[in-house]
């Protein structure tokens, strides 16, 4: 397992703020990878439902880095909507 480590940003409620990280995944061995993203709101912290991530030649549908890259994004952005609506 390896965390791989974000910094701090400001999220006040009902704001909403996409935050992009990237995965550099070149020396990564080729397999799959279950990514979980989590979000801090203070005393609340929401976790990801886990996304499987296919790295190398496995798969043709998803090419290592820019995959990987969209769907953190994308678990980011669903975590920071459900954090959002329980806040309402």
């Amino acid at each position: 397992m390896e965390e791989i480590l974000s910094f701090s940003e400001e999220l006040t409620v009902g704001e909403e703020k996409h935050v992009k990280l990237f995965w550099d995944t070149s020396d990564a061995e080729a397999g799959k990878y279950t990514a979980l993203a989590f979000v801090n709101a203070g005393t609340e912290i929401a976790q990801s439902k886990p996304i499987e991530i296919t790295i190398g030649n496995l798969s043709p549908f998803l090419p290592s880095f820019d995959a990987a890259t969209a769907i953190i994004i994308m678990i980011i952005i669903a975590t920071i909507l459900h954090i959002r609506i329980e806040a309402k």
